[in-house]
């Protein structure tokens, strides 16, 4: 999932979120990425990352980040193996 375009930033800026990674018998959880995408520079980020099972209920996640440049904030999902 992609955020849209965000333009430069002259101030750290707070990203909130809500995940939920339950694991069950047939479902192996691998981790949650979050990435900035940089479009001046052509590059990938990583800004936050969470892994395995973190219990049954939505939780949020948070964090701070500064880009001076164009950017969109991309999370990724892997599935364990």
């Amino acid at each position: 999932m992609e955020s849209e375009l965000i333009l430069p930033l002259s101030s750290a800026n707070c990203v909130r979120f809500w995940y939920h990674m339950k694991q069950t018998n047939q479902t192996l959880l691998g981790s949650l990425n979050v990435y900035s995408y940089n479009y001046d520079t052509k590059q990938e980020v990583l800004l936050w990352r969470l892994k395995n099972a973190q219990g049954t209920a939505w939780q949020e996640g948070k964090f701070k980040h500064f880009v001076p440049n164009k950017h969109v904030i991309m999370f990724e999902a892997v599935r364990g193996a």
